[in-house]
C-alpha cells in the first residue's frame, strides 16, 4: 500500500472514529428516587427514570406519589413521560402528563415534518408552532445535561409549556457540595429561569462525577412555599 493510500485509510478512520464520538450518548439509562419537602415537610416521593426503548428511541419518566397525611387526605399521584429520539440531540415525540388527583390529562405529540406541536388536554386539542429544537418541561432537564456534558455554561431552551413556547434559562452559579445517602457529593448549581418571571425560578444541583445526574432542586412558588427534591438512591446502567 502507497503513502496516499495508508493516508486515505488513516484520514477515513480518523472520520469514523469522531463521527462515532459525536454521536456518543450523553447519557445513561438510570434510574433515581427522591425525597420531596414542602416547607421542610415530607410530602412525596418522586422516581426519575431513562429507559432505552430501541437502538434511537428513549423514555424518559418522572412519578410522584405523595405521602403521610397529605396522601391520607388528598391521595395525589402524578406521572410524566417524555419519549424522545436521540441523534446526536433530543427530538422530542411525545410527552404526557397524569395527574389523579385532578384528573388532569395533558398529550403532546410533535410533528416535526409540519413542525406543529398538537396539544390536548383531558381530550380537547388544539395545534401550535413548533421553533427548532423545542422540548417538553421534563425533558428539558435532559437538554440541560447534554448541554453541560458538551462543556457549555448556560443553556436557552425553547419548551411547549402549558399550551404557549416558553424559554427556559439555565445558568451555572456555582458548585457545592450536597449531603445525600450516597454520600457528600459534588455539584454544579443551575438556576432555572421561566421566561424571565422571578415567580417561576428554580435551582439545580447536578452531580458532574454522575454524568450529572441531578442531586437536588428547589423550587420557590407564591406565599413563600418552597418545594426541595433531593436524592435518596441511585441506580446507573
Amino acid at each position: 500500500m502507497n503513502w496516499y493510500a495508508k493516508t486515505s485509510v488513516s484520514l477515513c478512520l480518523l472520520a469514523f472514529f469522531l463521527n462515532t464520538a459525536a454521536q456518543e450518548l450523553p447519557f445513561k439509562p438510570f434510574s433515581a428516587r427522591y425525597d420531596v419537602l414542602h416547607n421542610g415537610d415530607h410530602v412525596a416521593v418522586t422516581t426519575l427514570s431513562l429507559v432505552r426503548q430501541n437502538e434511537d428511541t428513549w423514555l424518559y419518566a418522572s412519578m410522584s406519589e405523595a405521602v403521610g397525611w397529605i396522601a391520607r387526605m388528598f391521595g395525589g399521584k402524578v406521572t410524566e413521560q417524555s419519549l424522545f429520539s436521540w441523534n446526536g440531540d433530543i427530538r422530542i415525540i411525545s410527552y404526557r402528563y397524569d395527574r389523579n388527583s385532578s384528573k388532569k390529562h395533558v398529550k403532546l405529540k410533535f410533528d416535526w415534518q409540519n413542525m406543529e406541536v398538537t396539544n390536548d388536554i383531558n381530550g380537547d386539542p388544539w395545534q401550535m408552532t413548533l421553533s427548532p429544537g423545542t422540548l417538553d418541561k421534563l425533558s428539558a432537564n435532559l437538554a440541560l445535561v447534554v448541554r453541560l456534558s458538551s462543556g457549555e455554561t448556560s443553556a436557552r431552551l425553547p419548551v411547549a409549556d402549558g399550551g404557549k413556547l416558553k424559554i427556559y434559562d439555565f445558568n451555572i452559579v456555582g458548585e457545592e457540595l450536597i449531603d445525600t445517602p450516597l454520600g457528600r457529593v459534588k455539584t454544579v448549581k443551575v438556576s432555572r429561569n421561566k421566561h424571565g418571571r422571578a415567580d417561576r425560578q428554580a435551582w439545580l444541583w447536578l452531580a458532574p462525577e454522575l454524568n450529572y445526574m441531578i442531586i437536588k432542586v428547589e423550587k420557590d412558588g407564591s406565599n413563600e412555599n418552597r418545594f426541595t427534591m433531593i436524592i435518596q438512591s441511585l441506580k446507573q446502567q
